[in-house]
């Protein structure tokens, strides 16, 4: 039997030619990765549904947080973003006329609340917040007014 090319006549074998030999006839073998899983140019890793899944996942805390966060302290949030408006009545009142008195010693926190009570303003804030924009701040006399509802 005759031989041509490398190897022939007791030629040494290159490493590749002993390879190609010990290996033919058999499927090429992957190398396996630790953990069973295979590896290769033939298998590549999926990492976008670990990316996407996260991401929602901190999406998910954000809005959570921000729901807890407004339900919690919404008023004062929407306050100091000035996103508040103070509900009061709209015109010059109902016609109805009442006695409306400001006792002696009495701040406008008390006269704002007392407004409320009665009907004449429809919110504490729709007056108080009028009395502390006034400048110079007013003073306010003990006495019965006669005020207009609504």
């Amino acid at each position: 039997m005759s031989m041509s090319g490398p190897g022939a006549e007791g030629a040494p074998l290159t490493r590749r030619q002993l390879r190609e030999q010990e290996t033919s006839g058999l499927p090429p073998r992957r190398p396996e990765r630790p953990g069973g899983h295979e590896s290769g140019p033939g298998r590549r890793r999926r990492r976008w549904p670990w990316v996407l899944g996260s991401i929602a996942l901190v999406l998910a805390l954000l809005v959570g947080a921000g729901v807890v966060a407004m339900n919690q302290y919404g008023d004062r949030i929407m306050e100091q973003l000035g996103l508040t408006t103070t509900e009061d009545y709209t015109g010059t009142g109902n016609g109805e006329e009442i006695d409306f008195v400001v006792a002696e010693g009495e701040l406008g926190s008390d006269i704002a609340n007392n407004l409320v009570e009665q009907g004449i303003v429809a919110s504490y804030d729709a007056f108080y917040d009028l009395l502390l924009a006034q400048d110079p701040q007013p003073t306010f006399y003990p006495g019965s007014y006669a005020l207009q509802g609504r």
